[in-house]
């Protein structure tokens, strides 16, 4: 069986940082495992592709340019077609508002059946495959394999959204999407999905797997995808980094401390979808708790945080694995405000390092945290819930021990565990497959 992951961007974001690491664990466990991605994959990754070199060869270049000026002369084809709609979403991605999640389109020139490691493939597993890795239209054409998809977040199935709040417009055709309100283009949400709808009509060789049972739900009852068999197998978490024993020296920037130490941490601390500023609203405007706490803030960006007394450690962006499991073993509580999510990699990472985690009850969060076990779910979304739940967690003693916290996490996400259930779909997919063609 050769599997091969395809994957847009290294960013290190959730999406990215989930999919190296089943990549990483299906290696483990003897499974032939590729990526193929649109940047540079980062070093030190085994069977990793780089798709854009193979497609800057001199001879596709010219003959691309050759082919989107007569495509741009007589106002047809592909080429033209997808320069055409890169001109409107890039006034669209200008003119909405700021601090919004991201917004993606399904639109590309790039044909990534072509590629010699995709030809080498048994099966297809897409990952995050937005800002224009394939296009929906000839890429479902030209595919002649059996896929799978794991999908991070909502995008496949909305017209452009990656989270959609309170929007239920994906159920039926995306139209007016409050996100565009303020564009030139308010209902172009509209036309990505109809985009989406006609290259899927016909297809009958995909398989959704969904992280977490809150996007399994909202998946099967989308427009677009509710006709494909759906899955739910979590992210792996490597239990031989994130653990509560790992007693390797590590460099972090933390003294010991007898106040409570509270971490947050998102890849962009100014998304405002993770909650930094439900946060410091909590911490701010009702009676401070800064002679019981202190705050360890980790991720990009530099956020105006103006907490008086409080002390706050803002360690930065972190990519080491090794050293994030050490600052999750040094603090007391993992906060996760954030208010629409699918099954963020840190709150499993959180939890195996027996760090118990406080967090609103939204995604997949339920799927993880247990109220008075491992941690607490918080279903009002208001600062002052979040306050009154972090003042319980200093006065409670009802938790398991970290030890245990630890222990049940790991016998669900560890590497053994998730690459099992992948390797029973990954063999279903492709017997069907076989069957039916």
């Amino acid at each position: 069986m050769k599997v091969l992951h395809v994957l847009a961007n290294e960013n290190s974001g959730g999406a990215s940082k989930a999919c190296f690491r089943l990549h990483q664990a299906l290696l483990a466990n003897g499974i032939d495992s590729s990526i193929l991605m649109l940047n540079k994959p980062p070093i030190g990754l085994k069977n990793a592709y780089h798709y854009y070199p193979y497609f800057e060869t001199k001879s596709q270049k010219f003959f691309s340019r050759v082919k989107y000026k007569f495509e741009k002369l007589l106002k047809t084809g592909h080429s033209y077609f997808v320069q055409k709609h890169r001109s409107i979403q890039a006034r669209i991605l200008k003119q909405k508002e700021k601090g919004l999640e991201v917004f993606t389109f399904p639109i590309s020139n790039w044909d990534i059946t072509t590629h010699p490691i995709y030809n080498e493939a048994n099966i297809i597993h897409l990952h995050w495959v937005s800002s224009g890795f394939i296009d929906y239209k000839t890429y479902f054409r030209n595919n002649k394999k059996p896929i799978l998809w794991t999908l991070h977040d909502m995008n496949p199935f909305t017209g452009g959204c990656h989270f959609s709040g309170t929007c239920d417009r994906y159920l039926i055709d995306c139209e007016q999407c409050p996100e565009l309100t303020n564009t030139q283009y308010p209902n172009y949400s509209n036309f990505i999905f109809g985009y989406k709808e006609d290259a899927l009509r016909n297809l009958n060789n995909l398989t959704i797997i969904c992280p977490s049972q809150w996007l399994k739900n909202c998946s099967e009852k989308s427009s677009l995808f509710k006709k494909f068999k759906h899955s739910v197998i979590p992210y792996p978490v490597d239990e031989k980094v994130f653990n509560i024993h790992n007693s390797e020296s590590l460099s972090v920037e933390l003294e010991p401390s007898v106040k409570k130490r509270l971490l947050f941490s998102a890849y962009n601390l100014s998304n405002r979808r993770k909650g930094l500023n439900l946060l410091i609203d909590a911490l701010k405007k009702y009676e401070s708790l800064s002679d019981q706490i202190e705050l360890v803030i980790v991720g990009k960006s530099n956020p105006e945080l103006n907490l008086e007394g409080y002390t706050v450690h803002n360690l930065g962006f972190i990519e080491n694995d090794k050293k994030l499991s050490g600052i999750y073993r040094m603090c007391d509580v993992y906060i996760m405000p954030t208010i629409a999510d699918n099954l963020p990699n840190t709150v499993i990472e959180s939890l195996m390092c027996g760090t118990p985690v406080i967090g609103f009850n939204v995604g997949g969060m339920c799927d993880m945290v247990k109220n008075n076990k491992n941690g607490f779910l918080i279903d009002d979304f208001s600062s002052l819930s979040l306050y009154n739940t972090i003042k319980h967690f200093l006065n409670q003693s009802e938790l398991a021990s970290r030890d245990e916290i630890s222990k049940n996490m790991t016998s669900r996400y560890s590497y053994d565990e998730i690459v099992k259930q992948h390797s029973k779909i990954y063999n279903q997919v492709i017997n069907g497959y076989s069957i039916h063609n």
